[in-house]
């Protein structure tokens, strides 16, 4: 017992370590200087605040997918950003419920309506299991009459939460419902894999997030016939996944900078720079222009992605 303890501290202890490297070097392959979203963080917190001065209706509820074992905190914070920016989307027909985003255009006494469903995750699920959890949670809050789908919406995802969201809107044979994308506005997610999901061997989902698994393969078969568009957002020096790894099959990667003593990838779904970005598609104002991909650095060197 003793030995297998010392084993694990330092097996703890290496991932520690490498993650500290990873995320205090820079890497070369630095990302086009076009992608790069404009502004500090002071002026896009200012910019938020404005934006909450007017806020719109939303075009349709918005689904919020936290990352792998994030099942506190998850993507509560930027629910908050995102919240004094969009209204309920009209005549959404939503649920009225409290609780956890689910609150529809009805009210309750646990606060005021907004467009929200939130979804965190844990650790030792499946990708099947997690997605009949995220559809039936959407289900509550924004019924579907519709056999087969939920009702359209948004989805604004976390590292794994990204996966996710494309898991859930692939065709299914079981009968069950799948996720009505029309934007997916991605995190720090790993299309392409991610650096440290070797280091818990033991749970499908880590492993699934391995770089060259059947789960991505699946994704990536499935990417050419998707029918929603795709927003991908990465800061530097992310330790977790690896900046080059979060670009999806196709399309472009907008991408902003992390302090060098900063966990750039945990930090990323609450930057101020990309949640202004996210909320100004949201609300109409602004688009991506799609692009080819450029070819991937060979993996595992640096130049694959911790800039």
């Amino acid at each position: 017992m003793r030995k297998c303890f010392l084993t694990f501290g330092r097996a703890a202890a290496a991932a520690a370590v490498a993650t500290a490297g990873f995320t205090l070097v820079g890497c070369a392959a630095p990302l086009p200087a076009a992608d790069r979203l404009p502004g500090t963080r002071g002026e896009a917190r200012a910019e938020l605040r404005r934006l909450a001065e007017r806020p719109v209706p939303a075009a349709r509820p918005v689904l919020l997918l936290g990352g792998w074992g994030d099942l506190v905190f998850g993507m509560r914070r930027t629910r908050a950003m995102l919240r004094g920016v969009l209204l309920p989307p009209d005549g959404s027909g939503a649920a009225s419920r409290g609780g956890d985003g689910l609150r529809g255009t009805g009210g309750t006494d646990a606060g005021p309506p907004d467009p929200f469903v939130l979804v965190n995750h844990g650790i030792f699920g499946s990708f099947d299991g997690y997605r009949d959890r995220l559809i039936a949670r959407l289900q509550r809050a924004f019924p579907s009459d519709e056999p087969g789908t939920t009702v359209p919406v948004d989805v604004v995802a976390h590292s794994m939460g990204g996966l996710l969201a494309r898991y859930a809107a692939l065709p299914r044979d079981d009968g069950g419902r799948r996720l009505r994308i029309v934007r997916l506005f991605t995190t720090a997610t790993p299309h392409r894999g991610a650096r440290m999901a070797w280091l818990s061997p033991l749970d499908a989902t880590a492993r699934a997030m391995r770089p060259g698994s059947a789960v991505l393969q699946r994704l990536d078969d499935a990417w050419p016939d998707r029918d929603y568009r795709v927003f991908a957002y990465v800061r530097s020096r992310d330790e977790v996944v690896g900046v080059q790894r979060t670009r999806p099959p196709t399309g472009r990667l907008y991408w902003t900078d992390a302090r060098w003593y900063e966990r750039a990838h945990v930090g990323a779904k609450y930057d101020p720079r990309i949640v202004l970005h996210t909320a100004r598609v949201l609300r109409g104002e602004a688009e991506g222009t799609p692009k080819v991909a450029p070819p991937l650095p060979v993996w595992p060197g640096r130049a694959a992605g911790c800039l």
